[in-house]
């Protein structure tokens, strides 16, 4: 009867030694293999060859047809080259038709805000003008000698209404 391979492991198992201490964890020791160095001798054996297999037997193939089968798949791919670039193309020209209407129609900003600024621009420069013009009335004032008082009369209308005020220099006496 042939043993299982549970047997032949359980057989394997109970062949290494256990050594067992109270405070320790079981240990297991494996016998020990000895490996002697290798010699230096030379394998004169020589490798095994498989032999080549003769390749399947191909269709002859005339130079006209490689040619044509050629000459066609680069008809292929230079077809798909060109529809790429014809859609980057349709891509591209759309894009540029964008950039063209939004410069023109930020250039047509830019002008009506530079017209304006210089609308702005003349009408200050007319103002300075005016008021380089202006003649500001600057208030008179009166020294007093240190020996005259001035007297000050109002005058008002028969409503009550201060028409105008008049002053009057009069030497102070310091007797009074």
């Amino acid at each position: 009867m042939t043993k299982s391979f549970k047997d032949n492991y359980d057989e394997m198992r109970v062949t290494k030694e256990t050594i067992v201490t109270p405070f320790i964890s079981p240990v297991v020791i494996e016998p020990v293999k000895t490996i002697l160095p290798e010699t230096n001798a030379v394998n004169m054996t020589p490798e095994i060859v498989e032999p080549v297999k003769e390749p399947a037997k191909v269709k002859e193939i005339t130079t006209e047809s490689i040619i044509k089968k050629v000459l066609t798949e680069q008809r292929e791919q230079s077809a798909k080259v060109l529809e790429s670039v014809m859609t980057s193309n349709k891509r591209l020209s759309t894009s540029l038709s964008k950039i063209v209407k939004e410069s023109t129609a930020t250039n047509a900003m830019l002008v009506e805000a530079i017209t304006a600024l210089a609308n702005k621009i003349e009408l200050l420069e007319a103002k300075l003008d005016v008021i380089k013009d202006l003649e500001i009335p600057t208030p008179v004032v009166h020294v007093q000698m240190p020996s005259t008082k001035v007297n000050r009369e109002v005058h008002r209308d028969t409503k009550g209404l201060i028409t105008h005020i008049t002053e009057s220099e009069v030497a102070d006496d310091g007797d009074e």
